[in-house]
């Protein structure tokens, strides 16, 4: 099976051991103990195939169907609400914000001819100035964008990228035994079976098992929004990152499983609105409208089918 990414996990486990001595007789005693030792677990992100992007796809519309007719506002209905109201960011901000990217763009293609070039030892003092103003200007611009997405964070499209990220998650998540044998870490059964068996792991309050699916989580959302599709590619995004080092230790890991957590919450809860989020749902466009109409409900098991490689 191709592989996304592979890590380890360290478990301790309770062992049995025996251990033979010498008694005052010479004659041999062997004694059996129980032990502590911490054992390497195994553990990969699976490449995904054409059938599964296939069917992440229909899932991702289905669910998107779902949010719309429960009275969630999409995103394109959301903004024509902000502009309305003046829009979301004044207009010193949109000056500041576009001169902030305009400059950052600017050196960055002065950092890349630098780096294709042999320098002299100004040219170098230049090239350490740019990594650092980059990184902290990198920093800033992540900030901010994850701030504007904190404002649609309630759309149908927000509700329907995180439950289809934890279908990745589901389907992607392998695990490697002793013998060798890779299975998948939330069992080969349909949709419902995964989500079922993912609820049940969570509940266990097993240290353990809680890192592997935090890590697993972290390793997922990123490659679906970095959407690289091989190994050496995932790891050097990472490394970008400063997130290949340690991974298990990462704050970002926990934040990121405590945040899928949350959207997931509720999933088979039918959502209140008000009459206003209603009245907003009517009036999306007929062309919008049309295109969600032709996605038919399905059940998450008719989406269903075997993920053994093509």
């Amino acid at each position: 099976m191709k592989k996304l990414y592979t890590f380890e996990q360290i478990k301790k486990e309770k062992l049995k051991e025996k251990e033979t001595t010498e008694n005052e007789n010479g004659e041999k005693v062997t004694v059996e103990k129980e032990v502590e030792k911490e054992v390497k677990r195994d553990f990969f992100v699976r490449r995904p195939n054409r059938r599964l992007y296939d069917d992440a796809e229909l899932y991702y519309a289905v669910k998107l169907s779902e949010g719309i007719k429960a009275g969630l506002l999409t995103k394109a209905l959301l903004e024509k609400r902000y502009e309305n109201d003046g829009g979301a960011l004044s207009d010193p901000d949109i000056e500041r914000w576009g001169s902030i990217y305009s400059d950052f763009y600017e050196n960055q293609r002065e950092l890349v001819e630098l780096e294709d070039k042999k320098r002299s030892e100004e040219e170098e003092t230049r090239l350490d100035e740019l990594k650092d103003l980059l990184n902290s200007t990198r920093s800033a611009l992540t900030n901010f964008e994850m701030s504007q997405q904190n404002l649609f964070e309630q759309t149908a499209e927000v509700r329907a990228r995180n439950k289809t990220i934890l279908w990745w998650v589901l389907n992607l998540s392998y695990a490697i035994a002793e013998n060798g044998e890779e299975y998948s870490f939330f069992t080969d059964g349909s949709s419902e079976e995964k989500l079922e068996y993912y609820d049940q792991l969570t509940e266990e309050e097993d240290e353990f098992i809680e890192e592997v699916i935090k890590k697993f989580t972290y390793l997922i959302s990123f490659w679906y929004v970095s959407k690289v599709d091989n190994e050496e590619d995932f790891r050097e995004m990472l490394k970008e990152q400063d997130l290949d080092v340690n991974l298990d230790t990462l704050e970002q890991a926990l934040e990121a499983s405590d945040r899928m957590d949350e959207a997931i919450k509720g999933d088979s809860e039918e959502e209140e609105t008000t009459e206003s989020e209603e009245a907003a749902s009517e009036e999306v466009a007929p062309e919008e409208a049309e295109e969600v109409e032709e996605v038919e409900p399905q059940t998450e098991s008719e989406l269903d089918e075997s993920t053994d490689e093509d």
